[in-house]
């Protein structure tokens, strides 16, 4: 579906009650696979249990509406009490939220010797050109966590063509990036925890002027592509941050 806010994206659907709102609670289908299942409100779902099914009553009290797959992230963290908290190895402190973890270069960087970086690499918080061979973008790689109120996300790498580079520098600076078709690349960032994920195929898609591009990765079997189609459950980052971040995120039990 297309989205005037955010461009092209995938449908889900939630009650009129959560697209508006916020702090209702936010309860979900059983839907395996589907990392942005149908969502209700707290309201909602007390007529649900009242009315024992989903029928013309409930239907018409939850008024059900469209939302693209980006309005509806933005839906749950402003509705969803389960939140994601941890224990900071650096502060020693409970935090809340899912954090987010970073590369600040593409893998490709770390294999030219330090002393030719800089005759050989010019390198921004965005983007990365090697010998003038080679073109890297940053981007977000989103895992959904289907009970929580945000995302996992990842500050990922992709290496593009030239032609797609040039035209991503040039886009990021109008107001035209809906009318953008993604861009195909392979994503540069190998992430601990999952079978090599150097070399998968991706679409990096226009988000917005001075907002990172999203990374979404072709659809196969890696465990990678299958975490970031169907989403996660919470009970699953601490695997994750075990990897990627060893001691360094220590997950608390989210009813604790």
């Amino acid at each position: 579906m297309h989205c005037n806010r955010h461009g092209q994206s995938k449908a889900t659907f939630v009650c009129q009650h959560l697209a508006r709102g916020r702090e209702l609670g936010f309860y979900f289908a059983h839907d395996p696979g589907n990392p942005r299942p149908n969502a209700w409100c707290r309201e909602c779902d007390a007529v649900l249990a009242r009315v024992g099914e989903w029928n013309d009553e409930s239907e018409a009290f939850a008024g059900i509406m469209l939302l693209c797959s980006c309005c509806y992230d933005d839906a749950k963290s402003r509705n969803c009490d389960r939140h994601f908290k941890f224990l900071c190895d650096s502060c020693s402190e409970i935090h809340q939220g899912i954090p987010g973890y970073g590369w600040s270069c593409p893998a490709d960087y770390s294999e030219i010797p330090e002393a030719e970086r800089a005759d050989r690499v010019e390198l921004t918080d965005d983007t990365c050109v090697i010998d003038q061979q080679y073109f890297y973008l940053r981007g977000t790689l989103e895992i959904p966590v289907i009970d929580a109120s945000e995302s996992l996300i990842f500050g990922a790498w992709v290496c593009v063509t030239k032609a797609s580079f040039d035209q991503y520098l040039q886009v990021k600076r109008t107001d035209k990036w809906q009318d953008e078709a993604p861009l195909l690349g392979l994503l540069c960032t190998s992430i601990k925890g999952y079978p090599e994920t150097l070399d998968l195929k991706t679409e990096v898609h226009f988000r917005g002027p001075d907002i990172r591009p999203t990374i979404e990765l072709e659809p196969t079997d890696h465990p990678l592509a299958v975490q970031q189609r169907e989403g996660v459950f919470m009970n699953s980052l601490q695997e994750i941050y075990s990897h990627i971040a060893p001691g360094k995120v220590k997950p608390i039990d989210v009813n604790e």
